[in-house]
């Protein structure tokens, strides 16, 4: 099963904003969050365990979780009266009940906010702009070793890959001359074999 994000476009060219599943052994896809309009849904992250997807919206400010059946109303957990306003990328940890989200955009200063996964309680930025958080995208967590990981598209025309404590501490540059990235993800099992 995959599933996907994007805009599409109604019978008058109107934009519909849109998370799709696709179970690619039928070719079957199915609409299963959608709303007019623009809102650049960004960041999926599944709890498959639960039948949970979250996503940011863009547009609105806000991050979402809905079901992987598309049949639970999506839940708002965080928005624009929790300081957000143009969040970008989203990683879980479900066992410890954490969401982590990126914000990055227009007059927007940047920062990797923590929160309850299920939306109780306020964020905290654990990461803040500067050197080491340029524009964030995406998120990965490394759960095991206890990091989070984000990458800054460009810093000086070349993008960069960052790590940080889960709570943001010891931030610390990986890798730099990364060309037209904004999405990775991370493979611990090959990192621990040395594969």
């Amino acid at each position: 099963v995959l599933f996907m994000a994007g805009t599409s476009f109604d019978n008058s060219f109107n934009d519909i904003s849109v998370i799709q599943k696709l179970t690619i052994a039928t070719g079957v896809t199915e609409n299963l969050y959608f709303k007019e309009g623009r809102l650049d849904f960004e960041g999926l992250k599944l709890d498959e365990g639960n039948n949970h997807i979250y996503w940011a919206e863009q547009r609105t400010g806000s991050v979402f979780r809905g079901s992987l059946d598309g049949l639970e109303t999506p839940v708002e957990l965080f928005g624009t009266s929790d300081g957000l306003t143009f969040p970008q990328g989203l990683a879980i940890d479900v066992g410890n009940n954490r969401i982590f989200i990126s914000e990055s955009g227009p007059s927007v200063t940047d920062a990797i906010y923590s929160g309850n996964l299920d939306g109780t309680g306020s964020l905290t930025a654990i990461v803040t702009q500067g050197d080491e958080l340029n524009a964030a995208h995406d998120l990965e967590l490394d759960i095991e070793n206890g990091f989070i990981h984000w990458m800054n598209p460009q810093t000086g025309g070349l993008g960069t890959l960052y790590r940080a404590g889960l709570d943001g501490s010891n931030p610390e540059l990986l890798f730099t001359g990364i060309n037209n990235s904004l999405f990775f993800e991370l493979d611990i099992r090959q990192a621990e074999t040395g594969n």
